[in-house]
């Protein structure tokens, strides 16, 4: 069944026979082509699939189309085509995730992207194409960023203080050792009695620690067990409704 074939048909002895032949056929088998489909990021439109091949078979692709996770198709050919069955593969690359951390005075996004853009209640920020900018004035700020594979995220952030005045702090803010092999202190001298959210980020803006604080009026003096994190840079965030203050934090091996 692979290639065109003359059979011959040769009678059995005591009949008056002749012998007869008959050539089958076989048609090549073709196999459909079709051109690239790009990768898309999840949740981005699809156009549907061709259904007549770049070589003229028609057919129906399986299954559903699916604009969230890589899936390979199947191309089936109709009948009555001399056609095998084709595949193809749409890669889904996953979005990226940012989110914005304000020290008062800056607004950080995550690092390692491809571009980002800024803008600040609806209006582009010029030159501002880094994950860092200096925060001049109150508003919503908004980052987009583009990764290597040309997917987006965007995070945004409600700056309603610029600095640290009225923010019911003193000028008494500090972490010691920093540099800290391990274990720090946090230094905190606040006007009056508030609770107070502790937070340590990554670079990328994820909770590495979180804890809640009823700080007294006056000075107030943390210890903190930094020995799980992995050596790095990180964010010491404190936070309530009344203010939002962050520290870069380093953690250095012994």
């Amino acid at each position: 069944n692979s290639t065109s074939t003359t059979y011959t048909f040769t009678p059995s002895g005591g009949q008056c026979g002749t012998i007869a032949t008959m050539t089958i056929a076989v048609n090549p088998s073709i196999t459909p082509s079709f051109n690239p489909i790009p990768d898309i990021c999840a949740g981005a439109s699809l156009s549907p699939l061709p259904t007549t091949s770049n070589n003229g078979i028609t057919g129906t692709w399986t299954p559903a189309l699916n604009n969230t996770a890589t899936t390979t198709y199947t191309f089936l050919p109709n009948g009555a085509q001399c056609a095998t069955q084709a595949s193809a593969t749409i890669e889904v690359n996953s979005n990226p995730s940012t989110s914005l951390i304000f020290d008062g005075a800056s607004l950080l996004a995550g690092a390692g992207f491809s571009a980002y853009a800024w803008m600040v209640n609806g209006l582009t920020i010029p030159d501002a194409t880094t994950n860092e900018i200096s925060v001049g004035e109150v508003g919503l700020y908004t980052v987009t960023l583009i990764d290597a594979n040309g997917c987006t995220a965007s995070a945004s952030f409600d700056v309603q203080v610029v600095g640290l005045a009225d923010l019911g702090l003193t000028d008494a803010i500090a972490i010691y050792p920093n540099p800290s092999n391990g274990s720090t202190t946090l230094s905190i001298q606040l006007l009056e009695e508030q609770q107070v959210d502790l937070l340590i980020l990554d670079l990328q803006g994820k909770i590495q620690f979180e804890q809640n604080y009823a700080f007294k009026s006056g000075k107030n003096e943390v210890l903190l067990d930094l020995s799980a994190l992995a050596d790095g840079v990180y964010f010491l965030q404190l936070e309530n409704a009344n203010f939002k203050h962050t520290k870069r934090l380093v953690k250095m091996g012994n």
